[in-house]
């Protein structure tokens, strides 16, 4: 099981980053993949049993997930395109990224090394989410003072 999560947690990051490298525009309802992620992590959480290390190491995990992803935030790229707000990840971004991937690798490793039994599919699945929904929340924040309107949702094959 674990190496599927941990190839869910690639194939959304490589979603996520190569869409916003490339550049979109800004919907309100990008809250679904952060929220989905966080809340997967912690029903996997749920069942095992944390010791107070591993609630440290949780406690860690969601400070780096809120830094990386507000980071992020920060660098992220605003601009009006057809009427409304497109955002784009520039290469400030791209260096984000790969700090908080190699803090979480040494994070792993240190967790370990002092003990931490949860398993980092889990633990990194959590603090990719909160650090989706940190940047999530941060554009939101900065969208909202440029006035510029978000995009329109898109419609689905039913209709919605």
């Amino acid at each position: 099981m674990e190496i599927a999560q941990l190839l869910l947690i690639a194939v959304v990051v490589v979603l996520v980053i190569g869409r916003r490298f490339v550049g979109q525009p800004l919907r309100a309802q990008s809250l679904l993949i952060p929220v989905g992620l966080t809340a997967w992590a912690g029903y996997q959480l749920v069942d095992q049993h944390l010791t107070g290390t591993d609630i440290g190491f949780l406690l860690i995990c969601a400070v780096l997930g809120l830094a990386s992803g507000s980071a992020r935030a920060v660098t992220v790229l605003l601009y009006p395109r057809d009427g409304h707000l497109w955002m784009r990840y520039g290469w400030l971004t791209a260096a984000v990224w790969l700090a908080s991937i190699a803090l979480r690798i040494g994070l792993v490793a240190g967790g370990h090394l002092a003990g931490v039994g949860l398993s980092s599919a889990s633990s990194t699945m959590f603090t990719l989410g909160v650090s989706l929904l940190a940047e999530v929340a941060l554009v939101g924040y900065r969208a909202a003072r440029t006035g510029i309107p978000y995009a329109a949702r898109q419609r689905t094959l039913l209709g919605r």
